[in-house]
């Protein structure tokens, strides 16, 4: 199976019940496969000293157009994969009873979250590219609105860092580029 499946189902030439099928078998991998790294997530959180007690995702939910109209874009494409990893990963939060905090990209783009996105850069290590940076943002962002008691912010970082290394998929245990989640 592709891992990108909108792509696939374009440059493949398959008809549209064919490509339909084909999305629709990856969308179910994907949220197995979200399913299934929550746990793992939720263990090395708690090794970590950390509760996993909501799930952020970077970007808003928005409508798609028809599946012939993503078939024939390549934004489209990309868009559609991206907004399949964001769905799964939400569906596999709620099905756990997480509260999903969707992050839009002005609010991670604050002066303090891009400071302290950099700070984890910096720690973290390679590699530390734009997917590994919004997944950082989009928990900082969504740490810093939560109703948290008060907290150190050193206190958080572990905690952010922690995500990002075995996050949402654009940082790790879900899935690789583009977002899009292995099965």
């Amino acid at each position: 199976m592709p891992a990108q499946a909108y792509p696939a189902a374009a440059e493949g030439g398959l008809s549209l019940p064919k490509a339909t099928e084909l999305i629709r078998s990856r969308i179910d991998r994907a949220l197995a496969s979200a399913l299934a790294g929550l746990p793992h997530l939720a263990l090395d959180l708690e090794t970590a000293g950390a509760d996993l007690s909501s799930c952020a995702s970077f970007g808003q939910p928005k409508p798609l157009p028809p599946l012939e109209r993503i078939l024939t874009s390549h934004q489209l494409l990309h868009a559609a994969e991206g907004q399949m990893s964001r769905e799964a990963l939400s569906r596999a939060a709620e099905a756990e009873g997480l509260p999903v905090i969707h992050v839009a990209p002005e609010r991670a783009a604050s002066e303090a979250v891009v400071a302290a996105v950099a700070r984890i850069g910096r720690s973290a290590g390679p590699p530390w590219a734009a997917d590994q940076r919004r997944a950082a943002a989009a928990v900082w962002a969504a740490l810093s609105r939560s109703a948290l008691p008060a907290v150190e912010r050193s206190d958080l970082d572990p905690v952010a860092a922690g995500v990002v290394q075995h996050g949402d998929g654009r940082a790790g245990h879900f899935g690789r580029r583009h977002g899009e989640l292995r099965a």
